[in-house]
């Protein structure tokens, strides 16, 4: 810190560009901020994250240019300093990046992120007390996963205060590593306890196959064949393994169980989105075009007309029943 106060303090006397900056990388990609997580200095990790942030950007911009320090930088296998925080079971550091949008779901090159480095490791290797057996040691990460589970907890709090529903919750939820006992469990830990959150939402789904209402579908029963079919129908990409197919078909059917929700509830144009009330014009072969009120007073008119229609032919479909010849003043006019 003091080198780079003097790098600094050269660059503005003698009114030139500084000779080294905060974001400066090694020959792995490794930042300042990278470099000061995986060896735990707190205050160090604390000051590099916030010092800038206190500067003035237009007369300290110059300076603060020479401490910016993105959070979420990544090096050249893709880790970022959250993930290298929690490798090295640095609770202290991983904290102070969490509280500054250090994001723990990132994923490097070999598809592991900050929550896959919360389950506990099993290492196995021959001692001198037992050389012709193995020596199995099981490595605590209990305090990374409680940090960890803290974050989620939090951040799954806050989708529920901004409106979001369970299912997408569950959908979108990391997974809440736990302690494992070996390593075969370590591998199927993830898979287990994300197929429970996607159990829990098809669940409360209760959807069914639009293509055949008799049989409701449960993604989770399913076979890999049977998933990728029924995507097929979808016209969703049907690559990837099953867990991911089961994801897939989940949100495509949370999202035909709203799309039918809402088409049985009653139309108010008045609280419709301008283009929904087009598409309703449109469907009732009117005129679409014009400022959003004159197009609620089209849609209100029409409807109270359907309405009147199924009154007098006794509750049946809008539209059945004699047509008049008069045209609506609202009608598109169609070539023959």
């Amino acid at each position: 810190m003091n080198r780079i106060e003097e790098l600094t303090m050269e660059a503005l006397t003698n009114r030139e560009k500084a000779r080294g900056k905060c974001m400066a990388r090694d020959e792995r990609g490794n930042t300042l901020l990278m470099i000061a997580a995986a060896k735990g200095h707190v205050e160090l990790t604390t000051r590099l994250l916030t010092h800038w942030q206190t500067l003035d950007p237009e007369f300290d911009a110059d300076e603060r240019k020479v401490w910016y320090v993105q959070v979420n930088a990544r090096d050249n296998k893709g880790w970022n300093a959250t993930s290298v925080a929690a490798f090295h079971c640095q609770c202290g550091t991983l904290r102070v990046l969490l509280a500054h949008g250090g994001d723990p779901t990132t994923r490097n090159v070999y598809g592991k992120n900050a929550f896959w480095f919360g389950q506990d490791e099993l290492h196995c290797f021959r001692s001198h007390a037992n050389p012709d057996g193995n020596t199995m040691v099981v490595t605590d990460r209990s305090e990374v996963r409680q940090v960890l589970n803290e974050w989620e907890n939090t951040r799954v709090q806050q989708l529920m205060d901004a409106g979001a529903s369970k299912e997408e919750v569950a959908l979108c939820q990391n997974v809440a590593v736990v302690k494992v006992d070996d390593k075969t469990v370590a591998g199927r830990e993830g898979e287990v306890k994300k197929g429970e959150e996607v159990k829990e939402a098809t669940k409360e789904l209760g959807s069914v196959d639009p293509l055949n209402p008799l049989n409701p579908l449960d993604p989770l029963a399913m076979e890999k064949e049977d998933l990728k079919t029924a995507l097929k129908q979808r016209k969703m990409d049907t690559k990837g393994k099953k867990k991911e197919l089961v994801k897939r078909l989940t949100e495509v059917l949370l999202k035909e169980k709203k799309q039918a929700e809402k088409k049985n509830q009653p139309l108010v144009p008045s609280k419709m989105k301008l283009q929904d009330v087009r598409m309703e014009l449109k469907n009732r072969k009117l005129d679409s075009k014009g400022n959003k009120d004159n197009l609620v007073k089209r849609l209100e008119d029409a409807l109270k007309k359907e309405k009147k229609k199924k009154k007098k032919t006794g509750g049946g479909k809008a539209g059945s029943g004699k047509k008049k010849t008069s045209a609506s003043k609202y009608a598109v006019a169609v070539k023959k």
